[in-house]
């Protein structure tokens, strides 16, 4: 493969990368916006709940933080690739400036 080709694929999955991280963050608030609150809603109305509020919480509590997280993992992730040529078409050290959260 030459030069060119290797280049282009690794801009596409960079890109990649950006759009799959956007998305899981998008997902973690219709989660929260939708699904959380409601059954919230239910458990303490107690009509139609199949969870009770404790269950709620449990099931949820990470969520807001997760979210935070992934928040500021995809604004890094989106500063890099928009500055991609300018870099050295890189993005692993975005990855390792978080590990340790890990």
């Amino acid at each position: 493969m030459n030069t060119r080709k290797k280049l282009a694929k690794r801009a596409f999955i960079a890109r990649e990368i950006v759009e799959s991280e956007k998305k899981y963050v998008d997902n973690l608030g219709l989660c929260l916006q939708h699904f959380h609150r409601e059954l919230e809603e239910r458990a303490r109305k107690g009509k139609g709940a199949f969870m009770d509020e404790l269950q709620v919480k449990l099931l949820f509590s990470e969520l807001p933080s997760l979210k935070r997280f992934n928040e500021e993992l995809y604004k890094s992730l989106e500063k890099r690739h928009s500055e991609w040529n300018k870099n050295g078409q890189r993005m692993g050290d975005v990855f390792l400036e978080i590990v340790f959260y890990f």
